[in-house]
């Protein structure tokens, strides 16, 4: 068995402490990033807000120099955290200065929104009690989209490693990765999978179809996968597609 390395770039990383599902600042903040992104583009020729947007930045590309970015946090990275206030104080002290009437209007409902939006995440979560989630999990909204439409999270190779497998890290690739269906009501149905190009040639020998239009779909997506001629890829499948694992005793 060998192990092909996957440690993520920096610029994955930067990405990915901004916009990652599990640990990534704008899921938690969503709305309150949107007023953000809105007042850096209008105040962009402001001196002290052109100067906060690049010190946020810069912040966050400095932390993004952490090789270690699967380190078991179970919520939002604390690095995220600590960049947090910055987007805050721009969003929020910043929108005063903009004086356009409809942005005024919605400006303060926007910021309750998100405040309530990120205390709806705490909670099923489970912050502070960590009732729902352990260390390396996928966290609830995670496995919301991954259910439902797991082509809309890709996350780093490592990610996916660390929090499927439940393990710290996750830098290396063995054997194909494979996420389930987490939902009770549902079969464990194959949602995602992480696979590199030798291990896609023998990946279907490993599956169960449980009917020929799963059987048809995966095959379709496996020849354009192999014409992309990638080292490693992601499978999505979405729910109308029934495929379970052959089981090993």
């Amino acid at each position: 068995m060998s192990l092909h390395s996957v440690y993520p770039k920096i610029h994955q990383r930067f990405f990915a402490y901004l916009f990652d599902l599990n640990f990534g600042l704008v899921p938690w903040f969503l709305l309150l990033f949107i007023i953000y992104i809105t007042v850096a583009v209008i105040l962009i020729r402001e001196y002290k807000t052109s100067l906060l947007v690049l010190g946020h930045i810069i912040v966050t590309l400095a932390f993004s120099y952490n090789h270690h970015i699967n380190s078991g946090m179970s919520g939002i990275s604390r690095y995220s955290v600590w960049s947090a206030p910055i987007m805050i104080f721009i969003a929020v002290i910043g929108s005063e200065k903009i004086q356009i009437k409809k942005f005024l209007r919605i400006r303060t409902p926007l910021i309750i929104a998100s405040v309530t939006m990120t205390c709806m995440l705490m909670y099923s979560v489970g912050i502070p009690l960590h009732r729902n989630v352990f260390q390396n999990n996928m966290l609830p909204h995670a496995r919301f989209v991954l259910d439902r439409a797991p082509v809309l999270y890709n996350p780093l190779y490592s990610t996916f490693i660390s929090r499927v497998n439940n393990i710290d890290g996750g830098y290396y690739y063995s054997n194909p990765v494979i996420y389930f269906d987490s939902r009770p009501a549902h079969e464990p149905y194959i949602r995602k999978i992480l696979v590199n190009s030798q291990d896609m040639h023998t990946i279907t020998d490993r599956l169960i179809f449980h009917d020929e239009k799963s059987r048809v779909y995966f095959e379709n997506r496996i020849q354009h996968l192999m014409k992309q001629n990638r080292l490693f890829s992601y499978i999505n499948i979405p729910p109308r597609y029934n495929i379970t694992l052959i089981s090993v005793k």
